[in-house]
């Protein structure tokens, strides 16, 4: 297994709204502005959370953790491919990875309510992903 690496994030400021952010070892993640006021003046932003684990890379990855950094606290969230809490400006979105993530890849393509107290002005600010390793066949790590 290869050593961790901190992911990078970067900033496009030709998207409307989005941050991307590569991991040394195994996914990419983008988070983007997909509609404002979804639900109504004042209710939720929808975010797409797209994720990418790459075809070259095999190993066990049982389930993706993102998290995303808002400029602002954040008062509710609901993740349309598994579980979200929030915690102040930060959502935690965790997603099992179905396909167990071997060899070809698990990626996603989800979408991510954001509740906030002034929805007009909030933005991400970051965006990380991580995957668990899980055991093999064998019983070892891959």
């Amino acid at each position: 297994m290869r050593e961790y690496v901190k992911p990078l994030v970067l900033a496009n400021e030709d998207l409307a709204e989005g941050v991307y952010a590569a991991s040394g070892e195994c996914w990419t993640v983008e988070v983007t502005l997909a509609q404002k006021n979804a639900g109504g003046p004042n209710t939720y932003n929808n975010y797409r959370v797209k994720a990418v684990h790459p075809t070259g890379l095999a190993h066990i990855s049982t389930k993706s953790v993102t998290t995303i950094v808002f400029n602002q606290d954040v008062t509710d969230a609901y993740f349309d491919s598994g579980d979200a809490s929030v915690s102040g400006n930060v959502v935690v979105v965790t997603r099992e990875s179905h396909a167990n993530a071997y060899g070809d890849g698990d990626n996603f393509n989800s979408l991510l309510s954001v509740y906030a107290n002034n929805l007009d002005t909030l933005s991400v600010v970051s965006a990380d992903i991580s995957c668990t390793h899980g055991t093999n066949v064998q019983g070892g790590f891959d």
